[in-house]
C-alpha cells in the first residue's frame, strides 16, 4: 500500500461522515415532514453539500501520483473535507423525531 492509498482512507472517512449526516438528518425531516417546515433554501444547501462530498472524494484521485506527501501537504488535502463535515453538520438543526406533536 502506498502512501496515497493510506492517507486517502482518512479523506475517505471524513467523507462519509459528512454524507451520512446528511444522509441522516435528511431521513429525520421526512420522518417528521408533518411537524416540520420544508424549506428549499436548506434542501438546496443538503444536495450542494452532498454534490462537493461527492466531487471532493472524486477529485483526490488526482492526488494519486504525487511524491512528495508530508505532514503539511496532507492537512492541506484535508481541510476541505473537514470543512465540508462541519457545514454538513451545520445546515440542519438537531431535533429528535420522537417529540410528540402538540
Amino acid at each position: 500500500m502506498g502512501q496515497y492509498e493510506y492517507l486517502s482512507v482518512m479523506v475517505s472517512i471524513i467523507i462519509g461522515l459528512g454524507v451520512s449526516n446528511l444522509l441522516t438528518n435528511l431521513g429525520r425531516l421526512i420522518q417528521a415532514r408533518k411537524r416540520v417546515r420544508f424549506y428549499w433554501i436548506t434542501l438546496i444547501w443538503m444536495g450542494l453539500l452532498f454534490f462537493l462530498h461527492v466531487h471532493t472524494w472524486w477529485a483526490i484521485w488526482r492526488w494519486k501520483d504525487y511524491e512528495g506527501w508530508n505532514l503539511g501537504v496532507f492537512l492541506y488535502v484535508l481541510l476541505l473535507p473537514v470543512l465540508l463535515y462541519l457545514l454538513a453538520f451545520t445546515v440542519v438543526p438537531y431535533f429528535s423525531t420522537w417529540i410528540p406533536m402538540t
